[in-house]
């Protein structure tokens, strides 16, 4: 669906595609080739859900979520879990993570979402692990799933990827290799990091 238009999105959408319903609902939200128009993307994640199409259905516990409705998001997000949904999972972990504080049902929620091949969970299943909410704690698997998610693009892991091997890394090239992910996840907190290493000469002068 990325590679069709508007019009083309319009047309599936018009003749009851469930799939194409949700994702012009995401184009209409997001304000992608057309104005931002709130009430024309419920309607159609509506009508998405309506359909029993997860993602119709995990994004009206976005707008939930937008809404500080925390309860119908997670109903919404459980919905489209219980349909095999990934991002619903990812949402999970965050409604765990962030408005539970609890991070052991979160890596749970994560966990599945990376299983499912979401790559924005790769890093919080990697963090998850580093901080012993897998009950076991293994840094090199932290690392493995750091590496997963930085080979797939995302800055997140990227940044993580270089922390870990600055911080929780025993390597003897350590430091070099957090620089070189720490670059390249060209955030302000990697450029603060940056700035550590060089203030404490570490791999570098």
């Amino acid at each position: 669906f990325a590679s069709l238009s508007i019009a083309q999105l319009g047309v599936l959408a018009r003749s009851g595609d469930a799939a194409a319903r949700c994702q012009l609902g995401i184009r209409y939200h997001d304000g992608v080739e057309v104005a931002k128009d709130a009430a024309a993307a419920r309607t159609l994640f509506e009508l998405a859900a309506a359909q029993k199409n997860a993602c119709g259905i995990n994004n009206l516990g976005n707008l939930a979520d937008e809404a500080r409705d925390y309860e119908a998001a997670a109903r919404y997000y459980h919905a489209a879990a219980d349909l095999g949904y990934p991002g619903a999972y990812y949402n999970l972990g965050r409604v765990a993570h962030w408005d539970q504080r609890d991070n052991v049902e979160a890596f749970k929620w994560y966990k599945a979402a990376a299983l499912r091949g979401y790559v924005m969970a790769y890093s919080y299943v990697g963090t998850g692990i580093l901080e012993g909410d897998d009950g076991v704690g293994d840094p090199w698997l932290a690392e493995q799933w750091y590496k997963l998610g930085a080979a797939a693009g995302d800055k997140d892991a990227m940044w993580d990827l270089g922390w870990f091997y600055a911080h929780r890394s025993d390597e003897p090239d350590r430091y070099h290799k957090a620089m070189v992910w720490l670059r390249k996840a060209d955030c302000a907190c990697s450029y603060y990091e940056i700035g550590r290493l060089y203030a404490k000469g570490l791999g570098v002068p």
